[in-house]
């Protein structure tokens, strides 16, 4: 009705209005936050209850609750969104918008905040430990890690990549240290984004747990804490025994980083050779196909970088030999036994065509893949790290890259990026 009556720029002003309100309304919210947050900490008790949200990313929640659950009360939410490829929407606690709501932007953005603040104060209420994935937390700007730091909870902000890098300068520093990577081709650049992620480091560096990687932590400069997420372990116990004709797959969630065009390059090489294997290609598909798959798959391949993904660890679970990621050297990190991916067609086929003629040497390959995930893949070993982290007793494994202030200024796209890189690095 008031759009036919008031011209636009009338009903923009009203609506930035709000908006402003909203934000003016922010100040004092957080102060009494910040008083909340200080009455708490003197209400301080250790009742081994852990929270885990609020977004789902490769299985990494739900696998984490699945293994924490064992040992201690788990309470997770998921917001009000979750990737309909990830597993059945009803193994999460996902809120729901009512529909009268749900045709009205800001109505829905007043419901969300206000829910998100409600489930806050009780989860500050009940739980001790918390585990974000992915960046996203309660409150805007990430404000509950400091409301937190302030209640002396123990916060693992566990990092997943894009949220963290900032692709265009990474890009740059990878190539610094000998590494190809495709991540300035489909991942956002502004200065907007850039101030996000370097925002996004500071505050997790300086009030929580910093879960990340060299190749994900574009502004790293303290050390953080890497390990792995649990997995079922199908074949504990047990052997798999290769087969002929050899299955060899290539399951990626993103064609440009998953380097599936030189995957179709080497396949191609090998075909043309008359190389006999059986090729499996399916692309963003549910974690149950892909376990399907994996199970009947003799070797995987999966993308090349520095740090082995959650598909090549969940592929040594079914004894698959993995063609992936894997210079442990670079992160600090101790490598798992996965065959190196090089960035080259042909030299992939090599690798591939050397597997697929020796039955011994890929037997060999998928016996120290199911050692390898039974020894450090285990919801044993998850639980003894978790618990070490919030202590304060695991190591801190993954260090800063060598001169990185100085690689950050020179890489630096612009004079606000290398200003703010100068003086707030």
């Amino acid at each position: 009705m008031l759009k036919n009556i008031l011209p636009a720029f009338i009903l923009k002003i009203i609506e930035n209005s709000f908006y402003c309100v909203g934000y003016m309304l922010l100040v004092p919210l957080f102060i009494l936050l910040i008083i909340f947050s200080i009455c708490m900490r003197f209400f301080h008790k250790n009742n081994e209850c852990i929270f885990i949200g609020l977004r789902e990313i490769c299985s990494n929640a739900i696998d984490s609750i699945a293994a924490l659950r064992k040992k201690y009360e788990v309470i997770s939410f998921f917001g009000f969104f979750l990737h309909t490829y990830q597993h059945d929407s009803r193994l999460y606690n996902i809120a729901k918008i009512p529909d009268f709501l749900s045709k009205s932007s800001t109505l829905k953005l007043i419901y969300t905040k206000t829910y998100l603040l409600c489930y806050f104060f009780y989860v500050s209420f009940k739980c001790d430990s918390f585990i974000y994935f992915w960046h996203d937390s309660f409150l805007p700007l990430n404000l509950d890690y400091f409301l937190f730091y302030l209640m002396k909870k123990k916060v693992i902000v566990w990092y997943c990549g894009s949220d963290i890098r900032y692709a265009p300068i990474h890009t740059e520093l990878m190539k610094e240290f000998g590494f190809v990577s495709n991540y300035a081709l489909n991942e956002k650049s502004s200065n907007i984004d850039f101030l996000k992620k370097f925002y996004r480091h500071k505050l997790a560096e300086k009030f929580c747990i910093m879960h990340a990687t060299r190749e994900k932590g574009t502004f790293l400069k303290k050390s953080a804490i890497f390990f792995r997420t649990p997995f079922k372990l199908p074949f504990l116990g047990k052997n798999k025994k290769t087969q002929l004709p050899v299955k060899v797959c290539h399951i990626p969630s993103d064609r440009i980083n998953k380097n599936t065009n030189v995957v179709f390059e080497a396949v191609e090489i090998l075909k043309k050779k008359k190389v006999y294997f059986e090729f499996i290609f399916e692309e963003c598909i549910p974690n149950a196909r892909v376990k399907c798959i994996l199970e009947n798959s003799d070797i995987l391949i999966d993308y090349a970088g520095t740090i082995w993904g959650t598909l090549a660890c969940e592929a040594m679970t079914f004894g698959c030999v993995v063609i992936g990621a894997n210079e442990g050297h670079f992160e600090g990190l101790k490598s798992p036994p996965i065959v190196r991916f090089p960035l080259s067609a042909q030299r992939l086929a090599d690798v591939l065509e050397r597997l697929i003629q020796s039955n011994k040497l890929r037997q060999y390959l998928m016996a120290k893949s199911l050692a390898y995930a039974q020894d450090e893949l285990s919801e044993e070993r998850y639980l003894k790290r978790i618990v070490d982290a919030f202590a304060g007793k695991l190591e801190k494994n993954v260090q800063p890259l060598p001169e990185i202030k100085k690689l950050l200024l020179k890489h630096s796209e612009n004079k606000f990026q290398y200003l703010i890189i100068k003086l707030l690095f």
